[in-house]
């Protein structure tokens, strides 16, 4: 009579419990310049994330040159004749461009 309890012992269960047992392995990279890039790659990450904090929050702050300041030696001047051209001007459409025209063009 045979014991229901016995292993079953088949070259193929064997194999079976064999890789069951084995620890999982990892893919080694083929070049040594992988294994170097996968050890940049956080500390590239978070640099990243630091310059775009650092961009960002500059944009928030005061801009260098106000819009009332005087922009040249002759803005007074040209103030003071009624010659005076402002630094933006709206377009058609509602946004504000450089008064690139109205600055440039030779006064009388």
């Amino acid at each position: 009579m045979a014991d229901s309890t016995a292993p079953n012992h088949t070259p193929a269960s064997a194999a079976l419990a064999i890789i069951a047992t084995m620890a999982p392995m990892r893919p080694t990279p083929c070049h040594p310049a992988l294994v170097r890039a996968r050890e940049i790659a956080p500390a590239a990450v978070l640099t990243l994330a630091a310059l775009t904090l650092a961009i960002s929050g500059a944009g928030c702050a005061k801009p260098l040159l106000s819009p009332e300041d005087e922009r040249s030696p002759f803005d007074r001047f040209d103030a003071l004749r009624a010659q005076y051209s402002p630094q933006y001007i709206e377009d058609e459409y509602g946004r504000q461009k450089p008064n690139l025209r109205g600055r440039l063009t030779p006064r009388e």
